[in-house]
């Protein structure tokens, strides 16, 4: 009799805990977020917030793996990237707009990517400048460390000097990135249809997206961009430093 006395009495505390426990979720449940009770009464959304998580969604990486990544509205997918970035007096101009808005989508853009992702950052005017933290002039990993020392290496980088596409383009195209960001305002020496013809052999499968710098409504400098742009899968977009502000 006592052991059945004594199973009643674990039966009772145990249901007396499993109701009370359910009494307190059904209060915690009950109680509303001030903030979201300000904002279902004021009818409006956090415009804010919602930016924020559009841009995480749109952005999150890929079932396969991939990263999505962007700059200047163009977006690229894959594994591998790399950043060709002009740094020629001429990208200088107009208050250093181009480069320090340059630097800036930069920065962003890897920023998306994970750590098991890789980057690779080239500068060019007559010569190249390469973010090289390894030594062997290969892309990164995406990790947090690595993010860092490419910080410190755009603070390094002022617009300065000539111009040398097609060696730079080739660079970028020997590491054989899954996308390349080519950033430019297209100034002299142009690309003729001959060099064009060879970056584009070289490209083998490569994306390569071009952005291209200028000053006030398009005009026609850049139709190199967009043949090579054209003829890798990539986009082509027009930048008007004069609308960038403080950026």
């Amino acid at each position: 009799m006592k052991t059945i006395y004594s199973i009643i009495i674990v039966l009772a505390i145990s249901i007396a805990g499993f109701a009370a426990a359910n009494g307190r979720a059904g209060e915690e449940k009950g109680k509303s977020d001030p903030q979201a009770e300000k904002a279902d009464k004021s009818g409006k959304s956090n415009p804010a917030r919602i930016k924020i998580e559009a841009e995480e969604h749109r952005y999150a990486p890929l079932p396969d793996g991939k990263a999505r990544t962007g700059m200047f509205g163009v977006e690229a997918k894959g594994y591998r990237f790399v950043y060709l970035i002009d740094r020629s007096g001429s990208m200088g101009g107009d208050g250093n707009a181009a480069l320090k808005a340059a630097k800036a989508e930069l920065l962003a853009s890897i920023g998306k990517l994970e750590s098991t992702h890789s980057f690779q950052i080239v500068f060019y005017n007559e010569r190249p400048a390469r973010f090289d933290p390894k030594g062997n002039g290969q892309t990164v990993f995406a990790n947090d460390r690595n993010k860092e020392l490419a910080e410190k290496f755009l603070d390094s980088i002022s617009a300065q000097g000539g111009t040398e596409h097609e060696a730079a383009l080739r660079i970028a195209l020997k590491l054989k990135p899954d996308a390349i960001f080519w950033l430019t305002d297209a100034d002299r020496p142009k690309l003729d249809d001959a060099q064009i013809a060879r970056i584009n052999h070289f490209a083998a499968g490569t994306v390569v997206h071009c952005i291209e710098f200028g000053s006030g409504p398009k005009k026609g400098e850049g139709d190199f961009l967009k043949k090579i742009a054209a003829a890798n899968a990539g986009e082509h977009v027009y930048v008007d430093v004069k609308e960038l502000g403080g950026r």
